[in-house]
Formats: C-alpha cells, sequence, structure tokens
C-alpha cells in the first residue's frame, strides 16, 4: 500500500557542512502565504535514506512542485544525490530556486526548466507564483 501524497508540494533543502539543527526557516510564513494550498516539506542534505526515500515518493506524485535549495558554498550534497535524477525525470513540474553559492547545485539543477538563482524577495514571489 503507498501513501498519498499532496499534489502541490515545497520542498525545502538546506545543504550545509554540518548538520543543522535550525528548525525555524524564516522564509516558510512567506513562502506559504502565496502558496496557501501547497504542503511544506523540509529535509537537509543530513537527513536519512527514510527521508530521501520520502521525498522521493512526494516528487513521484505531486503535480506542481516548489524546490527551495539553501546551500553553502563547498557542502556535500549529501542524500540529495539520490534524489537529483528524479527532480530531472519530473522537471515539466517543478519550479526550482537555488539560494545561496553551490557550483555543484548549479550544474544538476540546469536541466530544470524552471530555475531561479537567488532571486530577490519579489522575484521569488513573482517566480513561484507565475
Amino acid at each position: 500500500m503507498s501513501a498519498e501524497f499532496p499534489p502541490k508540494v515545497c520542498l525545502y533543502a538546506k545543504v550545509t557542512p554540518e548538520p543543522s539543527f535550525e528548525y525555524q526557516i524564516p522564509m516558510k510564513a512567506a513562502i506559504l502565504d502565496q502558496l496557501p494550498d501547497f504542503y511544506w516539506y523540509d529535509f537537509d542534505n543530513f537527513s536519512e535514506g527514510m527521508i530521501i526515500d520520502y521525498v522521493i515518493q512526494m516528487v513521484q506524485q505531486a503535480e506542481n512542485i516548489v524546490l527551495l535549495v539553501n546551500a553553502t558554498p563547498e557542502s556535500s550534497l549529501g542524500g540529495l544525490l539520490k534524489l537529483i535524477p528524479q527532480l530531472h525525470r519530473q522537471k515539466t513540474k517543478i519550479k526550482a530556486v537555488l539560494l545561496g553559492e553551490h557550483a555543484q547545485l548549479q550544474k544538476v539543477l540546469k536541466p530544470l526548466g524552471q530555475l531561479c538563482f537567488n532571486p530577490s524577495e519579489a522575484e521569488l514571489q513573482d517566480f513561484i507564483t507565475a
């Protein structure tokens, strides 16, 4: 029996050099104000395989995905490496935003057609709601 996932999801991935225990995501409220019918799910590059598998299932089943990646330079992609091929397979339904500088992420996210790098707050709102 497979789980039922929401049709619209906002995935927030944090990519840092060390595990982060920051539980408050400042942009979450503003994003969900713009996307009130989206389900929010956050994870990081240190998330366990089970969490990444869950995200993969969401990506496969969702009809509309906003992916926000907040990255620190030179951080390992960790579990996100397993997610990238799934994102490429579902690229027509993904709007991806890279916040921060990360050369490897810029490269692997490039095949996603709808991609935005380091937008201002207004640009981010326009991009995710367009």
